[in-house]
C-alpha cells in the first residue's frame, strides 16, 4: 500500500444510493459496514464520501465521487472501501476507468463483497452491473407497455383525472388507474373551446387565474402549461381524446457528460391503446385544436429565425427609450413597454404605438439612412476594416491556442490517463474554439472591389421592398419584407413625444450587417 506510515493504511469510504424511493438509511448502513471492515483491516478512516439519490450510471454527475478522485490525486488516502462495486460504477467502461485511475495513483480498492479488488473483479462486476441496468430498463419498458394495454397510466398525475388505485383481493396494489375528475374535465373542455374561439394560451391562462381556477399541481396557470410542447400540454395530451400512447421518445445517457438526452422514436414504433372511458374531448374538437396549433406555429415560424425568437419580425429589436426594457404587444395590437405594464412605478413611458405604424416608420427610417446622399460607403468600409483587423487576429490566435490545448488533452487521453477534469477541460476548449470561429465568421468580409457601384446596389436592393410595408394589415409580402430588412437593424427605440403619434421612433442601423450584405453581394458578382 502507498501509505505514509509503514503499518497503518488510510481509507476513504464511499456510499451511494440511487432513488428518493430508497431509504436514506442505506447511506448510514453502507458507512457503518465499511467502517467495521476498515477496523478489521487495521486501517484508519481518512474521509467519507456520499452521493445520495444519484444514479450509478451518471458517474460524471456525482459530486461525492468527484471529490474522492480529487483527494485521491492529492494522495490523501491509500485505499478506498465500498459496500459493493456497483456503488462506484454501473457500466463496464466506467468501472474499468475508475479501477485504472486508482491503480495509477497507487490506491487499493476494497469491497465488502469481494475483498481487495483486482482487474478481473473490476471488469466482471462492471459488466454484470451494466447487464443488470439494461435488464431493469427492459423490464421497466415491458411493465409500462403491459400497464398501457391494461389502460393504466403510470407516472405523474394528469390534470383532468384523479387516481383510482386499489388493493386487489390478493393484496397486491393495482396502480396507474385514472378516473375523470368532472370539475377539471370541464376546465379542459373550456380551454379547448376558448382556443378555437381565437384566444391565445396566455389570454386563457390570464382568465383562469383571474377567476381563481387552480391549475395543475395546485399552481397558477401559464401559457406554457396550456400550449405545452411536443406531446405535453393541456392542448396536446392524447389521453383527452381517449388514446394512450407510450414510446414517443427514448432516453439515452451521454457517455462523456453523463446527462440524459431524449431521442424521438418513429410513430410506427409507438405503442397505442384506445381508452374511451378516459375521453374528455371529442375527436373532432381535439383534431381541430391540433390543426389550429399547427396553423399558429406556421404563422409564428413565418416571422421567426432560429436565433431570434419573436412573434413579429421586429419585436426582438424593440427597446423602451426611457428604461431600456423590451416592448411587447398589448391591447389592440399596440407595442408598449413591458416594464411599465408590469411595474408602473419603474418606468414613465406610458405611450404605445400601433404595430403596423411602427413597422412602417422603422423601415422608412432605415431606407432613408441607407440612401442618404451623405453616406460615404467606401469610408465606412475602410473604418470597419481597421476596427476588425485587430479583432480578427485576436480571434485567430484564440482558436489556435484552443486547438493546441485540445491536441495535448487528446494525447493525454490516448496515453491512458483520462479523468473527469480532463474531459471537462476538453469541452471547455472546444467551446472556446467554436465561439472564436463563430465570431470570425460574423466579422465583415473583404470590402467590395473598386469597380462595384455600392450606391446602385443599395438602391436596387431596397427597391424590391419599397411599398411592401404600408401602414396597413398584415400580408405575406409584408412579412417577407420585414424579415429581409430586420437583420439590417440593430435596435429600435421608442420614447414619449409631443408629436402627432405621441411617440418618437428611432431606428439604429446595424452597420456591420449592412456592410457584410454589400460585401457578400459584391463577392457573388465578382
Amino acid at each position: 500500500m502507498n501509505g505514509h506510515t509503514a503499518d497503518i493504511a488510510r481509507f476513504a469510504i464511499y456510499a451511494r444510493y440511487s432513488s428518493p424511493l430508497q431509504e436514506m438509511t442505506s447511506i448510514s448502513g453502507q458507512l457503518r459496514l465499511c467502517r467495521d471492515r476498515v477496523a478489521d483491516l487495521g486501517g484508519v478512516i481518512a474521509d467519507e464520501y456520499t452521493d445520495p439519490e444519484l444514479s450509478g450510471t451518471a458517474m460524471q454527475l456525482r459530486p461525492g465521487l468527484r471529490q474522492l478522485l480529487e483527494d485521491a490525486r492529492a494522495q490523501r488516502f491509500d485505499s478506498v472501501c465500498v459496500e459493493g462495486l456497483d456503488r462506484l460504477a454501473r457500466s463496464t467502461a466506467d468501472m474499468a476507468w475508475l479501477y485504472r485511475e486508482l491503480r495509477f495513483l497507487g490506491i487499493d480498492l476494497h469491497s465488502l463483497e469481494d475483498g481487495q479488488v483486482d482487474s478481473l473483479h473490476a471488469h466482471i462486476k462492471g459488466a454484470v452491473s451494466e447487464m443488470v441496468i439494461d435488464n431493469i430498463g427492459a423490464k421497466t419498458r415491458r411493465g409500462q407497455i403491459e400497464a398501457l394495454h391494461d389502460l393504466r397510466v403510470m407516472g405523474h398525475r394528469i390534470y383532468g383525472y384523479r387516481m383510482a388505485n386499489y388493493i386487489s383481493e390478493s393484496g397486491k396494489a393495482v396502480r396507474g388507474l385514472r378516473m375523470i375528475d368532472l370539475d377539471e374535465a370541464g376546465v379542459v373542455r373550456r380551454i379547448y373551446r376558448l382556443y378555437l374561439d381565437g384566444m391565445s394560451p396566455q389570454q386563457i391562462a390570464r382568465i383562469l387565474n383571474r377567476e381563481g381556477v387552480v391549475g395543475p399541481n395546485d399552481k397558477p396557470w401559464s401559457a406554457e402549461v396550456i400550449r405545452g410542447r411536443g406531446s405535453n400540454g393541456i392542448l396536446r395530451f392524447d389521453i383527452y381524446r381517449g388514446v394512450l400512447v407510450y414510446g414517443r421518445s427514448r432516453s439515452r445517457r451521454h457517455p462523456v457528460t453523463g446527462r440524459r438526452h431524449s431521442v424521438p422514436v418513429p410513430p410506427e414504433e409507438w405503442v397505442v391503446a384506445e381508452a374511451p372511458g378516459m375521453r374528455i374531448v371529442d375527436d373532432e374538437t381535439w383534431h381541430a385544436v391540433q390543426d389550429e396549433l399547427e396553423r399558429r406555429k406556421k404563422r409564428h415560424l413565418a416571422v421567426v429565425t432560429p436565433s431570434r425568437k419573436a412573434a413579429y419580425p421586429l419585436t426582438a429589436r424593440l427597446r423602451c427609450g426611457v428604461c431600456g426594457s423590451r416592448l411587447v404587444i398589448a391591447g389592440l395590437g399596440h407595442y408598449r413597454c413591458k416594464t411599465r405594464r408590469l411595474h408602473p412605478e419603474s418606468c414613465s413611458n406610458n405611450r404605445g404605438i400601433r404595430r403596423e405604424k411602427l413597422e412602417c416608420l422603422a423601415v422608412g427610417q432605415l431606407f432613408a439612412w441607407m440612401q442618404s446622399p451623405e453616406r460615404d460607403w467606401r469610408d465606412m468600409f475602410a473604418g470597419s476594416e481597421r476596427e476588425t483587423a485587430a479583432r480578427r487576429r485576436e480571434l485567430r490566435q484564440q482558436a489556435e491556442v484552443a486547438n493546441a490545448g485540445i491536441g495535448r488533452l487528446v494525447a493525454a487521453i490516448e496515453a491512458g490517463i483520462p479523468s473527469a477534469s480532463i474531459r471537462d477541460r476538453l469541452l471547455d476548449l472546444e467551446r472556446q474554439r467554436n465561439e472564436a470561429s463563430a465570431e470570425l465568421d460574423r466579422l465583415p468580409t473583404a470590402p467590395p472591389p473598386p469597380g462595384f457601384h455600392i450606391e446602385a446596389f443599395v438602391r436596387d436592393h431596397l427597391a424590391r421592398f419599397r411599398g411592401a410595408v404600408p401602414d396597413g394589415p398584415r400580408t405575406e409580402r409584408r412579412e417577407e419584407a420585414l424579415l429581409a430588412v430586420r437583420d439590417l437593424i440593430a435596435a429600435i427605440g421608442i420614447r414619449p413625444s409631443n408629436g402627432p403619434e405621441r411617440v418618437a421612433v428611432e431606428t439604429v442601423p446595424d452597420i456591420p450587417a449592412i456592410l457584410d450584405l454589400i460585401a457578400r453581394h459584391a463577392a457573388d458578382g465578382a
